[in-house]
């Protein structure tokens, strides 16, 4: 089985360690989220053209997104981002931040949090969205007539 590694960014002082998401988590996260977003895209029709209509990086898309979370929504995203990140507190602490530690954690610091949600989106979805971004393949060419 691979094994993929976590990341590490520094926010506001805090080195967080994210590993992605597992497959149910990430897919149930991703179908939320778009159908969430579904109308800012209007008549994109695949997860290719939405990707490409999205400008900046996946996490930024993520990030810039939080003003039309609903609620439930955006606890459930940061809820599974949080299964998945311990906080180094300096040490050798860490703080998994699961089980609603995330919310404790956070309090006061809202623009951290929105940033390392932005971060985490981008360990778990960071490359179905680069392989989305490449351009379409050339369809295969016709063989030549035989004749």
């Amino acid at each position: 089985m691979r094994t993929l590694e976590n990341q590490k960014k520094e926010i506001g002082g805090v080195v967080y360690k994210v590993a992605p998401l597992t497959t149910k988590a990430s897919l149930r996260v991703l179908a939320r989220v778009l159908k969430m977003a579904a109308p800012a895209f209007g008549d994109v029709v695949s997860l290719r053209a939405a990707a490409r209509a999205a400008t900046g990086s996946l996490g930024t898309l993520f990030a810039g997104l939080a003003g039309d979370l609903d609620e439930a929504i955006l606890l459930d995203v940061c809820d599974a981002f949080a299964e998945v990140t311990e906080a180094d507190l300096g040490g050798k602490k860490l703080l998994a931040l699961r089980g609603g530690q995330w919310d404790e954690h956070f309090r006061g610091r809202l623009f951290e949090l929105f940033e390392w949600v932005a971060f985490s989106a981008e360990v778990t979805y960071g490359p179905l969205y680069a392989r989305l971004q490449v351009a379409d393949p050339e369809p295969p060419a016709d063989p030549p007539a035989e004749g």
